[in-house]
């Protein structure tokens, strides 16, 4: 096949199942395809046969012992994935990370969806987390992950097991810090629900028993003497 200095359309139907085949053992090549386009540099599309479960696939990555798939981008995402019915992204591993991001000032990893769960992960490992964040900046007050919710009833992070610990907290300086507000006393205005914790700019402590009155029914949590340094 020659160099064309305009576009052409060609249709490969090769003696096997790969219809275009480069290089193999001992060839030497080091891109087996590399192409360009002004908008799309390479476009898989698995057409599928009907009536067969063949898992269909637009574009493959295989590596025997390098990556299988990688993208790269200077201005926007590495890899976007989008499906309308499936996950947008899908990652399996027997042994490493099913699907590790990394990004230098924007987000490693982002997952949208609006009808079910952003970003799900599953671990079948002992000790080891469906979701994992790490943040390796050490000189800063910084979080291994962090959730954000819009809804005035909502959570910024989730957490329920119905057969252990709804949530389980580990840190060398303490466990648990709650953000002290910057008023004084329980909150006056707003709704509150009972098993909410509230700790105001003096540090006092207080929990709501019940969300009656519509301000929520708030007790001071009276604490014994301090302990010494």
């Amino acid at each position: 096949m020659s160099d064309h200095n305009d576009a052409q359309d060609y249709t490969a139907n090769g003696p096997t199942d790969v219809g275009f085949r480069t290089g193999g053992d001992g060839t030497g090549i080091t891109k087996g395809v590399a192409a360009t386009g002004n908008e799309i540099g390479v476009h898989g599309t698995g057409l599928g046969v009907e009536g067969t479960s063949t898992e269909v696939i637009g574009v493959f990555g295989d590596s025997i012992v390098g990556i299988g798939v990688k993208g790269v981008s200077i201005s926007q995402q590495g890899v976007l994935g989008i499906s309308d019915t499936e996950d947008g992204v899908s990652g399996l591993s027997g042994s490493g990370t099913g699907v590790s991001g990394e990004s230098k000032s924007g987000v490693g990893v982002q997952g949208s969806s609006s009808g079910n769960d952003g970003i799900v992960g599953t671990s079948s490992a002992d000790r080891k987390s469906g979701v994992f964040g790490d943040h390796t900046d050490t000189t800063r007050e910084t979080f291994g992950v962090s959730g954000r919710s819009q809804s005035p009833l909502g959570a910024g992070i989730s957490g329920f097991s119905d057969v252990g610990y709804g949530g389980y907290f580990r840190g060398a300086r303490a466990p648990l810090r709650l953000q002290p507000a910057a008023t004084i006393g329980p909150p006056r205005t707003g709704t509150h629900q009972a098993g909410e914790f509230f700790v105001d700019a003096n540090g006092d402590l207080f929990y709501c028993r019940s969300g009656e009155p519509r301000s929520g029914e708030w007790f001071h949590i009276v604490l014994g003497l301090p302990v010494d340094p």
